[in-house]
């Protein structure tokens, strides 16, 4: 399909309408489409303003064939969350109808039978149904072959006039933005090499300096390729292209995968994790170790002990507000005192690809509720936003306000005055935090125009990850439910004592590290994975499973456990159930991603996953108390039909009734569902002491 008519029949679409999606009973509203650009404005179901730029409907128009029904998120490898607004606008456009097969619905392209622009009808004729396979996006590439023009000299100008021109080629299909891109990927390395100014090149091409920021975004891919990231590379004119190093995800990392796979899905669902155990157990290095396999070159260090992407920061039991963590203004000194986790934040901002990773260490020899307040309420604001150019970013509160970025002096100020003048970007905030003087290490330093810090403050950034090490024992503080409630917990009880002597080394760097794009959060609401999740949106069924409309759906499958917590203060409420479905969501991905077929029998088995690994993390760490806690009233007893035993003879608490509904496993998955394991062992102790609860 050509990317002209797509748009024209988008273009025939009545503005300010509400449209109907294909698989729920949610709306959204087409505003209008600008053909200039083009650019498709909308609205999302809960009112938040949507655009869909030209070089997503490039690549739709590019791989949508006649009479073959598709799926928007299989035709688009799950690229963006554009899928179901879009898929929701082009259906109601007239040549396009909805296509059942079985119980999955598709939309398809059916030019000769047009209908009435605004209406979503469905198309039953089979006799014009092609079964051809829809052509996906490749995900990855193995090699791409470009000349590499480093080595030849252009001046600013003649940049300038290639980019007008490349421009100008764009605007007969309405991919300029696309051309823009090229022309940074094609020319960055001589822009870098040269040290040419991006914004003097687009001034002399004459078109809107708004392009620049397109510009470095080819430039930054150009960098990439440089380095030859995701199994891509630049041809140097002589070498055979079998011969160009590929560097796609290697054995090592797919090994940190595989070691700790049961992190991943928990720091993609929320960035905070707390390690708990006996002391000993390598709650520490497992931080230090994530840190090490995800630390690009740049920030690694000579002496292959310190990862420039991890922070230790060591917890004093005589911490009992914020300013330990964040600092605080000083009277005395007129300006804001900087702490290294409030510094370390600033670094992540800086290389917005790679993973940070923070050790809170013995994170509760103080009071954890008192002097992480603030970052435990910044953390429940973190919201997904689209930027201009279509990208989804996580943002949040302020941590630090934007007046102490402001009062910094200049840039390098040291005996000698050197460096820049006053603070202007982030960057430059960056150098003055670490008091990076020297003109060579101030050259090292990512490029960054950004200036969020001075416009609105410190918030969090997207690459960070605290993970806090836990002991339970006379020497430190319990933890509050509101602390429980915002972490996810992990509980570590070490392995064999044999593996001390194990050769291997795991505090090493990795050819081939991990980046965001391995720990990256897609969804952050529960909302987000039912518009969002490729899995859900392509099934119906899917659908009503996770929004309890079906018997013993998701929501239902919790209500059973509180129905087990009822009558003490551990009942869990939105927040549970929002990580519940997020963690699904998650695994649905992962799932999908080893091309596994995603059908509801798959959906929950991987539910009672989640459901196990949310007992664990989210709802026993938050249980204890004594026999008259858990005991179960005579009114329970009988509705349930519960006998006054368990099976071994000890009084049937709520714990044995949590037991039950927790999913349960056989001899040969025992690694596979743990909670139940969890809950014999705080019911052994409860009848043992008379006391119970999770930690050790």
């Amino acid at each position: 399909m050509k990317l002209q008519h797509l748009i024209e029949l988008i273009n025939e679409l009545k503005p300010n309408t509400y449209f109907k999606y294909i698989r729920s009973d949610e709306k959204c509203e087409y505003i209008k489409i600008d053909m200039n650009e083009p650019r498709v404005y909308s609205k999302t179901p809960d009112g938040k303003d949507h655009s869909i730029a030209d070089t997503y409907l490039q690549l739709l128009a590019d791989r949508i064939e006649e009479n073959v029904p598709f799926n928007i998120s299989q035709l688009m490898n799950n690229s963006g969350s554009n899928r179901p607004i879009i898929e929701t606008i082009i259906a109601h456009t007239k040549e396009f109808y909805w296509y059942q097969n079985g119980r999955a619905k598709y939309v398809v392209w059916i030019p000769t039978h047009p209908h009435t622009p605004g209406e979503l009808d469905e198309w039953t004729d089979e006799s014009l149904i092609k079964n051809t396979p829809v052509r996906p996006i490749v995900k990855s590439i193995d090699e791409l072959i470009i000349n590499n023009l480093a080595k030849q000299t252009f001046s600013e100008q003649e940049l300038g006039d290639i980019l007008k021109d490349m421009y100008a080629e764009g605007n007969a299909e309405h991919s300029q933005a696309s051309n823009v891109h090229l022309f940074g990927l094609k020319y960055g390395q001589i822009i870098r090499a040269n040290k040419l100014s991006t914004k003097a090149i687009v001034k002399r091409s004459g078109i809107s300096d708004n392009y620049a920021i397109e510009v470095n975004k080819g430039i930054k891919l150009s960098e990439l390729i440089a380095q030859k990231a995701f199994g891509m590379a630049f041809w140097d004119g002589k070498s055979k292209v079998k011969n160009i190093t590929k560097s796609t995800k290697g054995s090592s990392t797919n090994s940190v995968l595989s070691d700790y796979s049961f992190f991943f899905p928990t720091l993609r669902t929320k960035p905070f994790m707390l390690l708990a155990g006996i002391s000993g157990t390598g709650k520490s290095r497992i931080v230090r170790k994530l840190a090490f396999k995800s630390c690009p070159k740049e920030l690694q260090d000579k002496d292959g002990t310190e990862p420039g992407n991890y922070c230790m920061i060591e917890v004093k039991p005589n911490w009992h507000d914020s300013t330990e963590l964040l600092g605080y203004w000083s009277n005395l000194n007129k300006r804001y005192m900087f702490t290294k986790f409030a510094k370390f934040l600033v670094k992540a901002k800086m290389y917005p690809k790679v993973p940070f990773f923070i050790c809170l260490d013995e994170m509760n020899l103080a009071p954890v509720e008192q002097y992480l307040a603030e970052f435990l309420s910044v953390l429940e604001t973190r919201k997904s936003v689209e930027e201009e150019d279509g990208s989804i970013v996580i943002k949040s509160g302020v941590l630090i306000d934007k007046e102490y970025f402001r009062s910094i002096g200049k840039v390098g100020k040291g005996d000698k005055e050197q460096g820049f003048a006053t603070c202007k970007n982030d960057r430059d905030i960056y150098m003055k935090l670490f008091d990076i003087v020297d003109e060579e290490e101030m050259k090292a330093v990512p490029q960054n125009e950004e200036t969020s810090l001075l416009d609105t403050g410190l918030s969090l950034p997207e690459n960070i990850f605290v993970i806090g090490t836990v002991n339970m024992d006379d020497t430190t503080h319990q933890f509050s439910r509101k602390v429980i409630d915002r972490a996810m917990t992990i509980e570590m009880n070490g392995g064999a004592l044999t593996d001390i002597f194990s050769d291997k080394d795991d505090l090493t760097y990795t050819e081939n590290p991990l980046t965001m794009d391995d720990l990256h959060a897609e969804y952050i609401s529960a909302k987000e994975v039912i518009s969002n999740c490729s899995s859900v949106i392509g099934s119906e069924d899917i659908l009503k499973y996770i929004k309890g409309e079906m018997e013993n759906g998701l929501p239902q499958r919790l209500e059973e456990i509180n129905k087990a917590l009822r009558g003490t203060p551990f009942t869990v409420s939105y927040r549970v159930m929002n990580e519940l479905t997020i963690y699904l969501a998650v695994l649905l991905d992962k799932a999908e991603e080893d091309g596994q077929e995603i059908s509801l029998e798959v959906c929950k088995q991987l539910a009672n996953t989640a459901i196990d690994k949310i007992l664990l993390m989210k709802i026993l760490p938050r249980v204890e108390g004594d026999d008259e806690m858990f005991r179960i009233s005579e009114k329970e007893r009988t509705a349930n039909g519960f006998s006054d035993q368990a099976d071994d003879g000890h009084e049937f608490t709520k714990l044995d009734w949590l037991r039950q509904i927790a999913p349960q496993h056989t001899e040969d998955n025992k690694d596979s569902y743990m909670a139940v394991d969890k809950l014999s062992e705080m019911i052994e102790r409860l009848n043992r002491q008379s006391f119970t609860r999770f930690w050790p």
